[in-house]
């Protein structure tokens, strides 16, 4: 069975009150991103049946040296670039 990794996609539009609204979700494989060129899938967003908009998807190794601080690159900006 292949691990499947779902996305579902909001629109906040009051983050102090938490207001969203749900713009639609999609979906693939690990192994489809895993093997997927240069590492990056542009899915379609579907909501009701149609597609609503894409969701570009990116993955890439994690060094051992993850964990230490690296030259210009925020904390913040870490945490976006990891599945």
């Amino acid at each position: 069975m292949a691990t499947r990794l779902k996305f579902e996609v909001f629109d906040v539009y009051d983050q102090k009150d938490h207001k969203m609204n749900a713009i639609g979700q999609a979906q693939c494989q690990v192994m489809e991103l895993l093997m997927s060129m240069e590492q990056v899938l542009r899915l379609e967003v579907i909501f009701d049946n149609a597609t609503c908009g894409y969701l570009i998807v990116r993955a890439w190794r994690v060094s051992a040296q993850s964990g230490k601080r690296r030259e210009g690159v925020s904390l913040r900006e870490r945490e976006r670039c990891i599945i």
